[in-house]
């Protein structure tokens, strides 16, 4: 259930295995939130079970830069966070959205 101090930030589109950690897509424009570092997140299963996971967020130094978070999950195996899962940060969208203008 949502509550004031959560934000849902994406559903999964797509994970990709890299050695020990999973990468997860869609990535998340910089330019609309503040995230950072690493975060505690729920992640609600398809079949609505519930986890939780401590992610990086972190944008790729690439050229041109992309200016997107990509969000890394640790020691984390593909069929754990299956396509469909929603991510939900522990913060409100108000901690977390850079504001404009």
């Amino acid at each position: 259930m949502w509550k004031m101090d959560e934000t849902h930030l994406l559903t999964i589109e797509s994970v990709h295995q890299i050695d020990d950690d999973l990468l997860v897509y869609p990535t998340l424009p910089a330019d609309k939130y503040s995230l950072g570092d690493v975060h505690k997140v729920k992640i609600i299963k398809p079949d609505n079970q519930v986890v939780e996971f401590d992610v990086e967020f972190s944008v790729p130094l690439t050229r041109p830069p992309s200016w997107e978070y990509w969000l890394r999950i640790p020691e984390t195996q593909k069929d754990e966070v299956p396509v469909g899962s929603q991510v939900w940060v522990y913060k409100a969208l108000a901690e977390i959205s850079r504001q404009t203008g």
